[in-house]
């Protein structure tokens, strides 16, 4: 049987979901300071987090943006995503279950095309993307 990307990275990071969210290593440091200064200054419209992980960046652009849509591979990321915006009361932050490289692509322009995206981060990690050698 062939164990596809999505579904390793599932094993590995859907159960460990909840301990992305609350990570202190990833939810504060001095790239998130900075990021923080690009989107207080630039103020977007719509920001996209792209391997959004614990929805660190996704939180963080939400306090500027009128909408920011966090993306995972993961299911379960995105579910603690999703759970956790709601704790903190950020209703606009929207997640989609999908690899990085969505954005750009035919199905992205349907998934984006309400809003125009002004911010778009990304993780630096080959777990966020189903195919990270085509990408």
């Amino acid at each position: 049987m062939v164990r596809t990307h999505e579904k390793a990275v599932e094993a590995q990071f859907g159960s460990r979901a909840k301990a992305y969210v609350d990570s202190t290593v990833h939810s504060q440091g001095a790239d998130l300071d900075a990021l923080d200064s690009i989107v207080r200054n630039s103020a977007p419209t719509r920001a996209l987090d792209l391997g959004t992980g614990g929805g660190h960046v996704s939180y963080l652009m939400a306090r500027q943006a009128k909408g920011v849509v966090a993306v995972d591979l993961s299911n379960e990321m995105i579910a603690a995503v999703a759970r956790t915006a709601s704790e903190r009361r950020l209703g606009n932050i929207e997640t989609v279950a999908a690899p990085a490289e969505i954005y750009p692509s035919k199905t992205a322009v349907s998934i984006f095309s309400h809003a125009a995206t002004r911010r778009i981060t990304g993780a630096i990690s080959t777990a966020a993307f189903a195919k990270p050698v085509g990408f």
